[in-house]
């Protein structure tokens, strides 16, 4: 492989999205899976087009999507549902088990 090929090859990220489950499947697959992180159905993950993971990705190419990017977005950060105003309990010291 030329470097000019090697170069186009590594250049930004693979969106991948595991679309199908691993049910009735052999267990390599699930391996060939989780190698480049994808662990449920539905995940999507963002990878480098390494060598490593482009050879997984091709045995997977029945069960996921790809998608090249140039940038992985930012996580989502979502809210808990709700906020601590006060707590009565300054240290986890006052909680007192009770044994029998």
């Amino acid at each position: 492989m030329s470097t000019a090929v090697a170069e186009v090859v590594h250049r930004g990220f693979l969106k991948v999205y595991l679309s199908r489950g691993f049910i009735g499947l052999p267990e390599i697959y699930r391996d060939y899976a989780i190698a480049i992180g994808l662990k449920k159905r539905g995940q999507t993950i963002y990878c480098r087009p390494t060598p490593r993971n482009i050879g997984n990705i091709l045995k997977l190419k029945h069960l996921i999507k790809i998608e090249h990017v140039d940038q992985v977005p930012p996580p989502k950060v979502t809210s808990k549902g709700f906020f601590v105003q006060n707590t009565y309990l300054q240290n986890a010291s006052q909680f007192k088990l009770r044994t029998k």
